[in-house]
């Protein structure tokens, strides 16, 4: 709770360059789950992940992270 809001809680979601150019977007959230081609929408995801690119940690700093919350039985 003390984070807030964050875009990634939205949903999930998948991009797929297709073999003849195209690109398309798998959206999924609790309820279902589609593909989506609109360009527009496609733009504003790609703003999303560049925005959950922005904030995660390097590979390193979240294995350091990961090992220091781990709960051992």
């Amino acid at each position: 709770m003390s984070v807030g809001e964050h875009v990634g809680f939205g949903g999930g979601f998948v991009f797929a360059d297709l073999p003849d150019g195209d690109r398309v977007l798998y959206l999924e959230n609790a309820a279902r789950g589609h593909v989506v081609d609109d360009p527009e929408t496609l733009r504003l995801i790609d703003r999303k992940w560049d925005s959950l690119l922005g904030e995660a940690l390097s590979t390193g700093a979240s294995l350091d992270l990961i090992r220091k919350l781990k709960v051992t039985p």
